[in-house]
């Protein structure tokens, strides 16, 4: 018997489709959300496949705590755990912001992933079944602190082939 897969943020749009693929494949499915009516419209949709649903969500640790309770409370060895996050990337540099947009951008884009895998791994590794934990999306999925990163180089920080390409140069007779 398969365990079930848990898809967190089930309602929005890549949560019903990562929903959809998992019940088509025949996974028992797990679809938690804090948008009751939302998941109400999964149940409708998915009427006579192995969808359970829970009201919950991982955006602090009181929350993920009281997810983590409810699904061990299914009692069923968990197969896996999708994270669906559609967080939405902020523009601008990260370096032109103030030192509270970090500290705002923290709390939002990764407290809440945090709260989730401390709440939550331990799930997988009560199954027993080599389970994964899969977050997809994320305003980090395509540009990891946009405008900072992938810009510290062109802002004075050379990179050691760089500084090795000048050490060579000033060697050289």
């Amino acid at each position: 018997m398969k365990g079930p897969i848990v898809i967190i943020d089930a309602a929005n749009l890549l949560g019903r489709a990562v929903v959809e693929v998992a019940l088509l494949q025949g996974w028992p499915t797990v679809a938690v959300s804090n948008d009751a009516a939302a998941l109400a419209a999964l149940r409708e949709r998915h009427r006579g496949t192995q969808l359970v649903t829970l009201i919950g969500s991982t955006i602090d640790e009181t929350h993920s705590t009281t997810l983590a309770t409810a699904l061990r409370e299914l009692d069923r060895p968990i197969a896996g755990i999708v994270i669906a996050d559609v967080g939405q990337p902020r523009r601008g540099r990260l370096l032109d912001q103030p030192a509270q947009e970090l500290l705002d951008r923290i709390d939002a884009d990764l407290l809440p992933h945090i709260a989730a895998a401390r709440h939550l791994l331990p799930l997988l590794a009560e199954s027993g079944r080599n389970g994964s934990y899969v977050v997809l999306g994320s305003p980090g999925s395509e540009h990891p602190w946009a405008g900072y990163g992938h810009c510290v180089r062109a802002q004075g920080h050379p990179s050691r082939t760089e500084r090795l390409g000048r050490h060579r140069r000033r060697r050289q007779p």
